[in-house]
């Protein structure tokens, strides 16, 4: 308690009418307060009141109680005016000493002096949430109403406030007697209420709260019922301008909004977000429950996204969320705060699964980890948050398939279940997760002890449910799915038909516009599909079909399900031999593609969205040419379903000189996009980042749109027509796509003026997965020769390549292979058994480059319209030696290799630069010079290939990564040649991976360069010194042109091999005297041991390292 000076007479009577003088005083400036509202009236007051009280004589305690009163009074004013804390606490005290020094004799004294330490107790709990002060506040409460008689006017409002804390205490320990208790107490004060009295209207909102609470907690449908009456009768009693109209409007809209969670009527979530709608528009930006009522229309408009997919409800939902969390007044570490951050969770865990963006779904888990953080353990809101969180995780898993997010999940989920009580309407939900998550846990590991564990949750889950629960649909779409995996696994008849039975159960729950009815739809396929397969049967085999029909064109449902359902309409029109239908399904399914990867999205959500539908594209040019499309619509089906991420980036950086010229209006709007859009990785943006993405993409959609309807544009950002494929082939070139799928594989030849199709029959997934690189590339001749045999010359014949030139002039051709094709070096394959340079090989017949689509070579060419010889005046090179790298092996021919080239470069009359070997100073190098050459390791991601990096001395910390090379726009510059001397700078280790092409040497093109060599796997350091020279060697005889670089690789390429088959041939010799382990020595002695990773060979084989180099580029 603070203390204040005040002079103090001896006499004790005089001290008695100074106390008296003073407490009058007070009295009239308490007055004046009252009146006036300045707080300097009530500074004065409490120093007269406190002055009082230290000259009031010991024997006069009516005295010191009426002050003690005053003053705890006063400092409850001016608490209410300036809201510190401190001050309340001094109210707090002061009240007590007055209640302390009050007489048991005087009941109606008492019962106010009770009913004021109860409302400031409860102001307190209220402001920090102390439980202390909770129980206090009860108590007080409860003491007012004994000392109040019947008939008392002031019973009804006492038994009011005790009846709404003992909600309050229900809202914060969960305890279902705390609820009976606050519903007895209400409806007894309303009993002896007046139909005209001002409180009548709070008593039948706060009768409605108890039911509404106890439905929460109970699931019985008819106190929702009774709930939603009574808040409409207290909304009806409140007129429009009243203070509590908007705290009507919120209760009767949660009633509607919970209705709705329940039976699934769309009326419901209508009406409840027109209430917190009209509530929130008669909040004043300053109100304390602003950021309540902004978190309560933000959980509508997500429920209501939830059920008609409307993206617009999902953006505002998000921009509430946000306002309310801004808009909290009370501190860190509050339990309203909480509330506000685990609705901000909740709008970002939907919005990752409408965008895919993995950012959102890490803000999710960061916003409910803020929220758990800041809720007491006793709250009963903690098992809710648990469970959302447990979902977050799995949301996680299912997506990075890192175990760890797994056990997290199953962590917080089992203790969401255990602080659950039997009887809770939400421990059906709960266990539901839990059971999910053993799933996924049994389908990681294997364990039954896992899935045994899914199945018995999921069964309690579905006893526990009230049959109209909106909840148990999901739950017998979850079941079915259970059982399906059960009958895949062990073939049981009796688990399909049960499947199928809940699928059944589920539709009849599901209104026929839901969002979800394509996924339940989708299963119930599954299940016919399944059975088909198992017991056989036209009619199953058409009922699979017809629903993933409907799936497929089920506008509302997510374009991951309708894509999924194309696949295995494929497969299932396949079976019935059904390739026309077969055909209109893929051209569907890549349709959809565009929203599954919209430009908005980050490379890495990208990544992640095409590796899951990895070959569509590849299948569907299949199923097209066997439904007897043309060619031309395969190719284009290609295009259309590969290549995404790189397309995408070379879309923003295409260049728009023409359209600036012409349309200048156009451009301007196009270019401020683009500048928001062209960052392909973006690492832990921030979310309104993310924002301004989202908006940028669409208007760069529509602004695309637009210009396409301008004479000469019609093809802006378009893939190439056919005319403009034919027209991209030189007279001397041919370009030729390796289509490989499950239905057929074929070769699509374009040369000039024609496009036309090349069957290879004897091509097949499980070969191509048999001879396919291992870790060390291609260690066996054989895989060589088969490739030569099935692809290679079947192709060259085909087209007239039958020889060896004999006029030494080289055809062109561009290989784009497609799916795990594109880790094979056609250009090496080769029937090596006979006499080289004989035309048994592609070297011996063509001049190899590689393309990752058709698009990226016609955009390469069109970006360096003139092909011209460059002047190599003011033209640089940027070299980069590591020979020690942190934590690998050295590489002692590094700096030997860019030495040499380095002369070579200087004879040519090029300016050389060797920057610091650190990310920042390369990329730095990079914008200003003309080649690249970068001798070294380079290190292959398996799992993100965006990862993939050249291992600068930074490496750890900054690495050189596909991901940067994409940020770098080098395009103005037009950087001539990159030479990437390091291990599988163009791998791509994952089949799901392919089709994108992400490795390092589409990452320079990308950047810019025109032309890249680079390598497929691990290389020999002593090798690539001797690739190098080769190639620059040439470069130098011919000059700096297109057509030199490919055949300077082609030429040394030509001239490695020349010496392999010499030491090969002195090899075998030598096998005829030595010992095998002798051989094996002898064979790494030529190389000079130095690998930059070398590869190992079989016994009788030098290891093939001339092989793995490669060509992209015009």
């Amino acid at each position: 308690m603070d203390s204040t000076h005040a002079d103090i007479i001896d006499d004790e009577s005089g001290r008695l009418e100074y106390a008296y003088r003073l407490e009058n005083m007070g009295s009239e400036l308490i007055i004046l307060y009252s009146n006036m509202k300045e707080i300097a009236f009530l500074d004065k007051a409490l120093r007269s009141y406190q002055k009082a009280l230290q000259n009031a004589p010991p024997n006069y305690p009516k005295l010191k109680r009426r002050l003690f009163q005053n003053i705890g009074s006063a400092y409850r004013d001016k608490f209410n005016s300036r809201g510190n804390i401190e001050d309340l606490d001094n109210a707090i005290q002061y009240l007590q000493q007055a209640l302390g020094t009050s007489s048991l004799d005087r009941p109606e004294f008492l019962s106010e002096q009770h009913d004021g330490l109860g409302d400031a107790f409860k102001t307190r709990y209220e402001k920090l949430g102390n439980i202390a002060d909770l129980e206090e506040s009860i108590k007080h409460y409860q003491s007012a109403i004994n000392t109040t008689p019947e008939g008392h006017e002031d019973l009804s409002p006492r038994l009011m406030n005790l009846g709404s804390m003992f909600g309050n205490r229900y809202l914060r320990l969960g305890d279902l007697a705390d609820i009976e208790k606050s519903l007895s107490f209400n409806q007894r004060s309303l009993k002896i209420t007046a139909a005209d009295s001002p409180i009548r209207a709070t008593l039948l909102q706060n009768i409605g709260c108890g039911y509404h609470d106890r439905y929460l907690n109970t699931a019985v449908m008819s106190d929702l019922s009774d709930a939603i009456t009574f808040y409409k009768e207290a909304l009806d009693l409140t007129p429009e301008e009243h203070s509590k109209h908007p705290n009507r409007l919120q209760a009767l809209g949660s009633g509607f909004g919970d209705r709705y969670q329940r039976t699934g009527n769309i009326d419901d979530i209508e009406e409840a977000i027109r209430l917190f709608s009209d509530a929130l528009s008669k909040t004043p930006t300053s109100h304390p429950e602003l950021s309540f009522r902004l978190q309560n229309l933000s959980t509508a408009f997500v429920i209501r996204y939830e059920r008609n997919g409307v993206t617009g409800d999902l953006d505002h939902a998000t921009t509430l969320s946000r306002l309310a969390v801004e808009k909290e007044k009370n501190p860190v570490g509050d339990m309203f705060r909480s509330r506000r951050l685990e609705t901000l969770a909740i709008v970002y865990q939907q919005r990752y699964v409408s965008t895919g963006a993995i950012q959102n779904l890490d803000h999710s888990i960061h916003y409910y980890q803020e929220a758990l953080n800041n809720t007491p353990a006793d709250d009963p809101n903690r098992p809710f948050q648990l469970h959302c969180i447990g979902n977050s995780y799995a949301d996680r898993y299912n997506r990075t398939w890192e175990l760890v997010d797994l056990e997290q999940s199953i962590h917080y989920s089992r203790d969401a279940l255990d602080l659950t009580p039997n009887g809770h309407s939400e421990r059906p939900k709960r266990l539901q997760n839990l059971a999910s998550q053993y799933h996924l846990k049994y389908q990681r590991c294997g364990n039954i002890p896992d899935q045994e564990q899914s199945f018995r949750l999921a069964h309690e889950a579905l006893e526990l449910l009230p049959s109209d629960h909106l909840g148990r649909r999901e739950l017998l779409t979850f079941l079915s799915h259970l059982y399906r995996v059960r009958h895949e696994n062990k073939g049981e008849r009796v688990d399909i038909e049960q499947s199928i039975q809940y699928c059944h159960e589920a539709l009849k729950l599901i209104p026929l516009d839901h969002p979800q009815l394509g996924d339940l739809l989708d299963s119930l396929a599954a299940g016919y599909y399944a059975k088909y397969r198992a017991v056989g049967g036209g009619e199953l085999l058409e009922q699979a079909i017809q629903l993933y029909r409907r799936v497929l064109d089920y506008s509302v449902s997510s374009a991951h399900t309708r894509i999924g359902a194309a696949t295995f309409l494929l497969e299932a029109y396949s079976d019935a031999d059904n390739w026309a239908e077969a055909h209109q399904a893929a051209l569907k399914a890549l349709s959809l593609v565009q929203l599954l990867v919209p430009r908005y999205q980050e490379r890495a959500d990208k990544q992640y969205h095409l590796s899951r539908i990895a070959g569509l594209a590849s299948d569907a040019a299949a199923v097209s040419l066997n439904a007897g499309q043309s060619p031309y619509e395969a190719i284009r089906l290609l295009e259309q379903g590969r290549g995404i991420i790189t397309g995408s980036v070379q879309d923003i950086r295409t260049d728009i000189s023409d359209l600036l010229q012409q349309h200048p209006q156009y451009s301007t709007k196009l270019l401020a996009f683009r500048e928001i859009l062209d960052h392909p990785q973006l690492t832990k943006i921030s979310e309104y980042a993310l924002d301004s993405r989202y908006k940028a993409a669409r208007d760069f959609e529509k602004i695309a749109e637009e210009i396409r309807q301008l004479s000469g544009f019609e093809r802006f950002l378009l893939g190439p027509s056919e005319d403009e494929i034919k027209a991209a082939v030189p007279s001397d070139g041919y370009i030729v796509m390796i289509n490989v799928s499950y239905y057929r594989c074929d070769a699509l030849i374009i040369e000039k003026g024609q496009v036309r199709i090349l069957r290879l029959p004897d091509l097949r997934l499980s070969d191509i997965q048999d001879h396919a690189p291992k870790t060390k590339g291609i260690e066996k001749l054989e895989s060589l020769r088969w490739l030569w045999r099935t692809v290679a010359r079947p192709i060259l014949d085909a087209i007239g390549l039958e020889a060896v030139p004999p006029d030494g002039v080289w055809p062109r051709i561009w290989w784009v292979p497609t799916g795990a094709l594109s880790k094979f070096p056609i250009h090496a394959a080769g029937d090596y058994s006979i006499e080289p340079r004989s035309g048994g090989s592609v070297l011996d017949r063509a001049i190899s480059s590689y393309s990752t689509s058709i698009k990226a070579l016609v955009h390469n060419r069109n970006e360096f319209a003139q092909p011209r010889s460059r002047d190599s005046g003011n033209k640089s090179v940027t070299l980069v030696a590591m020979r020690h790298t942190p934590q690998l092996s050295s590489l002692k021919f590094a700096v030997e290799e860019v030495d040499q080239v380095e002369a070579l470069c200087k004879s040519m009359g090029l300016q050389t630069n060797r920057p610091v070997p650190v990310g920042k100073h390369v990329i730095s190098a990079l914008e200003e010079c003309d080649i690249f050459h970068f001798a070294g390791h380079g290190l292959t991601d398996y799992g993100d290939p965006s990862k993939s990096c050249l291992l600068l001395e930074d490496w750890k910390n900054n690495p050189l990564t596909v991901a940067r090379l994409f940020e770098t726009n080098l395009y103005s510059k037009k950087p001539f040649l990159a030479f990437l001397s390091a291990c599988g700078t163009g791998r791509v280790r994952q089949d799901s991976h392919a089709d994108e092409g992400l490795h390092l040497i589409s990452g320079c093109q990308l950047a810019g360069f025109r032309h890249v060599i680079g390598t497929l796997w691990e290389v020999n350091d002593k090798m690539c010194v001797e690739m190098a020279l080769e190639t620059y060697d040439w470069i130098r005889q011919k000059g700096i042109t297109d057509a030199s670089v490919s055949e300077a690789l082609h030429n040394a390429s030509r001239e490695l091999r020349a010496r392999w088959v010499k030491e090969t041939a002195e090899r075998i010799a030598r096998t005829k005297t030595r010992s095998s382990a002798i051989e094996a020595t002898s064979a790494s002695d030529s190389l000079g041991k130095d690998p930059r990773d070398i590869v190992l060979c079989d016994e009788d084989e030098v290891p093939l390292y001339w092989v793995p180099y490669i060509h992209l580029g015009s």
